[in-house]
């Protein structure tokens, strides 16, 4: 057995090692998101206990079955599916999806993709498209992350905003940890800040340039691994571990001598066939993105028709109707104009008042408004959390707004941290009317 097959049979063990490690951590994940939740009928039917675990244990013996030899389309796809069952019933439960376990699902799915592709030449145990297809794959999650920033996030990605919220929102205002020196410095230096959101977009773009070669691959592969470190320094908790395990045994294992000769020429397949695979996936890329770009715009710039309604009373309602306009500001503790909070709500508006502030989010339902005050009151909000209250307005139904208020009060605790959650507040507050 040459040294390439085994290369790629090492490869393909650590891809079914990660998908079950996958697997079962899914099964786990999805009973604990399933207590308190409300799933619709599929989700609940397959949210069950015995179901979910019988998903991930099929799942399993396929990823070990798919470990144990070379072509086996068959047991990958299994686990394949498995993976995705597990992980759709998981983000409709949560609210969101996880997309640090997207990673072994790709990688697998890019084997499987190179697997019928030797198959169809006549190979079915040659593993050499197998790795290609993963490694394409993955270059291309990044691309998709890379692209989704430059189209949604604009010119913010060129900016300290999103590296310094995303900080600031995990760590609240005053950073703990042995690491609180460096994530200050980060917060309190916005050229810094600015230079690793750059540095972030730069290198998810350039992720499918590792199939260039394997010192373009070093490079790139080491870009986004060292973002991934970085990630995880200046939040203390965002670990994209399967993500940085296929960086890393990526850009180590050499490339496939096998490759050059497994085609006519020592360049890319050049048939009409692929030429034409190749346009039709751009294109459909393209129209995705710009279909995902016009429904952002429309959840984050409505017509003034659609604004032309006045919203419903608020609860509760204000005891005094305000005679000015409450000042308005870009941040206010964890909270910045523009962050995303969860799912499709971003932040649209932050405002200071007598009682506390108010947070406007922006979303497909409309625009969801929220105030977070200390003062005393008779009413109760099921987002409340220690003394503080988070009241929510009847701007649109509570099914709507209900994930949105769940983030904004885990956001308001995790940003207190051990600080009394008033006293934090009133700090956010406080530090802007000083």
């Amino acid at each position: 057995m040459s040294e390439a097959v085994h290369r790629r049979a090492l490869l393909r063990i650590v891809i079914a090692a990660v998908a079950a490690i996958d697997l079962l951590s899914l099964a786990y994940f999805v009973q604990a998101a399933r207590a308190g939740a409300s799933p619709g009928a599929f989700t609940g039917l397959l949210s069950q206990p015995p179901i979910a675990v019988a998903i991930a244990a099929l799942g399993t013996a396929a990823a070990i079955s798919f470990a144990r030899g070379p072509g086996r389309i068959a047991s990958g796809a299994t686990a394949l599916v498995a993976l995705a069952l597990l992980s759709s019933v998981h983000a409709q439960l949560f609210g969101s999806p996880w997309r640090h376990l997207y990673y072994s699902g790709l990688c697998l799915a890019g084997w499987i993709a190179g697997l019928v592709v030797a198959r169809r030449r006549g190979a079915p145990a040659d593993e050499s498209w197998a790795r290609t297809g993963a490694l394409a794959l993955l270059g291309a999650a990044y691309l998709n992350a890379g692209i989704s920033k430059v189209v949604f996030g604009a010119a913010d990605w060129a900016t300290n905003v999103p590296i310094q919220a995303t900080i600031i929102g995990q760590d609240g205002l005053a950073p703990r940890g042995i690491f609180a020196a460096y994530r200050l410095l980060v917060v309190q230096t916005p050229a810094l800040a600015s230079a690793f959101s750059l540095l972030t977009v730069a290198f998810e773009l350039a992720g499918p340039l590792m199939l260039l070669g394997r010192r373009t691959r070093w490079l790139v592969a080491g870009g986004l691994l060292a973002m991934h470190v970085n990630i995880l320094l200046l939040t203390g908790e965002i670990l994209y571990w399967e993500a940085m395990l296929f960086l890393a045994l990526f850009a180590v294992v050499p490339d496939d001598e096998d490759v050059t000769t497994a085609t006519r020429s020592d360049a890319p397949v050049r048939g009409i066939l692929f030429v034409a695979a190749f346009v039709l996936l751009v294109v459909a890329s393209a129209l995705g993105i710009r279909h995902q770009a016009v429904l952002f715009h429309q959840r984050h710039h409505p017509t003034q028709t659609a604004q032309a309604a006045p919203p419903p009373a608020p609860l509760p309602p204000p005891s005094e109707p305000p005679t000015t306009s409450p000042p308005t500001v870009q941040q206010i503790g964890p909270f910045v104009v523009g962050a995303m909070l969860v799912h499709d709500w971003s932040i649209d508006r932050l405002t200071i008042g007598e009682r506390g502030f108010v947070i406007t989010l922006r979303g497909h339902a409309g625009n969801a408004r929220f105030e977070v005050t200390c003062a005393a009151s008779e009413n109760n909000s099921p987002f409340d959390v220690g003394a503080a209250h988070i009241f929510y307005f009847k701007d649109v139904p509570f099914a709507s707004l209900e994930d949105a208020g769940k983030a904004l009060r885990e956001t308001v605790r995790r940003a207190a941290g051990e600080v009394d959650v008033c006293e934090a507040i009133a700090t956010w507050c406080g530090t802007l009317a000083s």
